[in-house]
């Protein structure tokens, strides 16, 4: 599965990391946009863009916007966030082609992220509203808030699909799961309490996350 194109996605991440935790910013200006540019590049070439695919590869793409968006140096955190919630949207409707049908096990795993995510959206809307209380921001972080729940619910309730190959849920969900707690980190770090190291942490998060969704689906459609 053309696994040199998918080296390079961890390459370049590695050297963005590096960029990061140095605070080099000219590096950071290449090596960020570069590893979402690899990965739709890989996702592409291994899935030739079918069905529901493409839609994952919009998420990729509407991703990367919402990298260089977010890396330049104007506020630009709006754009990212709506760059990203489109991101949102689209993995949504890719993982969601066929309909969800509820049983105890998709509740059991769909319950505990819903709990997770009303405990992390409080406080992040608690400190956006104390730091930031313009309008915009306030409704942008909460209808963000909505997507990225449901892209990891949609991510997770993979697991209880019988039509899913169980190593390319694993993968997705995992997924889901390090793309939730990136942005949690980011939103937490931006709105609440700075965290220590916190922008490493994002992004590291951030690149293992969308590795794992784009690996997993291309991974469901080969199987």
């Amino acid at each position: 599965m053309y696994p040199g194109i998918f080296a390079c996605v961890f390459i370049f991440a590695i050297v963005d990391w590096y960029a990061v935790s140095r605070n080099w910013r000219g590096l950071e200006y290449f090596a960020k946009p570069a590893t979402l540019a690899a990965l739709l590049l890989w996702f592409g070439v291994v899935t030739n863009l079918e069905g529901p695919a493409f839609w994952i590869a919009a998420g990729l793409f509407f991703s990367l916007l919402g990298d260089v968006f977010l890396m330049l140096p104007q506020d630009l955190f709006l754009a990212g966030l709506a760059a990203f919630l489109l991101a949102h949207l689209a993995y949504i409707a890719g993982l969601n082609q066929n309909l969800v049908s509820v049983h105890i096990g998709g509740l059991a795993l769909g319950l505990p992220v819903v709990g997770i995510a009303a405990v992390l959206y409080r406080r992040v809307s608690s400190g956006v509203e104390r730091k930031q209380p313009a309008q915009a921001l306030r409704i942008g972080v909460s209808v963000y808030s909505l997507a990225i729940t449901l892209m990891l619910i949609s991510a997770v309730l993979t697991l209880a699909r019988p039509e899913w190959n169980l190593s390319a849920a694993l993968l997705v969900a995992l997924g889901g799961i390090f793309f939730f707690c990136s942005d949690s980190l980011l939103a937490l770090n931006r709105f609440t309490t700075p965290i220590l190291r916190g922008k490493l942490w994002v992004i590291i998060t951030y690149h293992l996350g969308q590795a794992a969704l784009a690996a997993g689906f291309a991974l469901q459609m080969s199987s």
